[in-house]
């Protein structure tokens, strides 16, 4: 009876009530630095964005706490962190609305005195990331993802196997191959002084963003893990030269067992399916696509329609490799559409 009771009162007086009727109705308590956020949802007029408001400040409290701040005091890195997992649930439409109070939010937090810094230029590009996506747009983007799931390279943690086994995807490695690669593998081209993985008559560079991890599993000789309880242990890694190799406590390492891992490890994130060798090995070839057509180079496609076996001598009819390579570019312009429009 209380309940429908304040709901009659929301009905009728919205703007006065709302924060307290949601919160009722959940039984708790849940924003962080309540007078401030009372405050900001004060000056908001419709219903709707009054409890979109309140659901977005229930979702970031727990980082809030965790950080003792207010949202608006983040750091850029911080921010995109806490919208990549406050995100990963939600549709694409309800990202937008999320992303447009947030930064409605931060721009009144600074006008009105409660942060120093206005940090909602920083919004829309983390909002906009659907960690439910099958692909990224860069590799850019793929390293802010890889640092959402797996401990910072800096650490020399294992997850340096699953993000190497990541960037060789996404490079166009097959997969089969990305265990057999070596340190004799990488080098530098002569020609434009950029670093490359040279396997099987193939030259895969390497994005910037992959040189720490290149680098550290060319040359590391042993791997950090770290138990629940915080304390750090280093393991030797296995005699060879293999990238992927592992360490004497973990020395069977396989394509299959890192595929898992990635798997376990992102499913928390809801990455699993961005993160797929599949999903990453497209998104390396639609970005490589991307940029060639930015030269001036005509979209071919002829990496992707390889690796999935549509030849023109592979026995298929020349309808049916059509057809393919109509769907791949319905995919790249989709994809190019979703991150490069200039809308």
């Amino acid at each position: 009876y209380v309940t429908f009771q304040r709901l009659f009162l929301f009905t009728n007086n919205a703007k006065c009530d709302t924060l307290y009727i949601y919160k009722f109705i959940r039984g708790a308590d849940d924003m962080y630095n309540e007078t401030t956020k009372r405050a900001f949802v004060s000056t908001l007029s419709s219903k709707q964005n009054i409890l979109l408001a309140t659901a977005l400040f229930n979702s970031i409290e727990i980082f809030e706490q965790e950080s003792e701040k207010d949202i608006s005091r983040f750091t850029e890195e911080n921010l995109q962190k806490v919208q990549t997992k406050v995100a990963g649930s939600k549709t694409y439409a309800s990202r937008k609305q999320d992303a447009s109070m947030l930064r409605n939010y931060l721009d009144w937090a600074y006008k009105n005195h409660i942060c120093d810094t206005n940090i909602s230029s920083y919004v829309l590009q983390a909002m906009d990331i659907n960690a439910n996506t099958v692909l990224v747009s860069s590799p850019q983007h793929l390293q802010f993802q890889l640092d959402a799931v797996f401990s910072p390279e800096i650490e020399d943690n294992v997850d340096l196997l699953s993000r190497g086994f990541v960037w060789m995807a996404y490079m166009g490695i097959p997969k089969g191959d990305t265990i057999k690669i070596t340190s004799n593998h990488v080098s530098i081209d002569n020609n434009n002084e950029k670093k490359i993985i040279a396997y099987n008559n193939t030259l895969y560079e390497i994005p910037t963003e992959a040189y720490i991890t290149i680098n550290k599993l060319c040359s590391l000789k042993y791997l950090t893990t770290t138990t629940r309880s915080g304390i750090v242990r280093k393991f030797d890694r296995v005699q060879g030269c293999e990238l992927l190799r592992g360490t004497t406590r973990l020395n069977n390492i396989t394509v299959e067992y890192l595929r898992t891992r990635i798997t376990r490890k992102s499913k928390a994130y809801r990455l699993s399916k961005l993160l797929s060798y599949d999903s990453l090995y497209k998104s390396g070839v639609f970005y490589r696509q991307y940029i060639l057509e930015q030269q001036g180079f005509m979209p071919t496609f002829a990496e992707l329609m390889h690796s999935r076996s549509y030849t023109e001598h592979d026995g298929k009819t020349d309808v049916y490799f059509q057809d393919k390579l109509k769907t791949i570019h319905a995919e790249y312009t989709a994809w190019k559409d979703k991150y490069y429009s200039l809308i």
